[in-house]
């Protein structure tokens, strides 16, 4: 009775036995497709917001651009750039808020800087495209670069 228990156990386990019958075989393929379809809901998902957070950056990046260039021509204009320090360490200077921006920073076209305000250290970045905001959001800051007016009519950059 014994040997006849052990062997109809090991004759339920096997391999075979579970992927012989037409039942069981129904089953697996539909367990993989199931498995196969919520892969390319997660996967077209993740895609989904990753476009709706570039395409967020980019609306954001050009309304902050405006309004801070709005906000610093007239001070680089005529050359008071120590108000403008102040008015812009005052916007960038809150460390337990999150204001999005981490640092601001303008110069002559000729890449000679006239002020910096916020965490700004090293070179000047190359600025990022809105084709590679993707990659920026990625690596977690998003370097714009946007013409701002100086004195004497100089185009430089903010």
């Amino acid at each position: 009775m014994k040997n006849l228990a052990a062997f109809s156990l090991r004759h339920l386990i096997a391999p075979r036995h579970w992927l012989g019958s037409l039942r069981a075989r129904i089953l697996a393929v539909s367990v993989l497709l199931f498995c196969l379809m919520v892969a390319a809901v997660v996967f077209n998902s993740i895609r989904i917001i990753k476009a709706a957070m570039a395409e967020n950056v980019r609306v954001s990046a050009q309304q902050t651009a405006e309004i801070l260039n709005l906000a610093v021509a007239p001070y680089a204009v005529s050359g008071n750039f120590d108000t403008l320090d102040i008015f812009l360490d005052e916007l960038l200077g809150h460390e337990n808020e999150q204001s999005g921006l981490v640092y601001l920073l303008a110069g002559r076209e000729d890449g000679a800087l006239l002020f910096k305000a916020g965490l700004f250290a090293g070179p000047i970045p190359e600025p990022d495209t809105p084709e590679s905001y993707p990659a920026a959001i990625d690596r977690g800051i998003v370097h714009i670069r946007r013409p701002l007016l100086l004195e004497n009519n100089e185009v430089g950059f903010m």
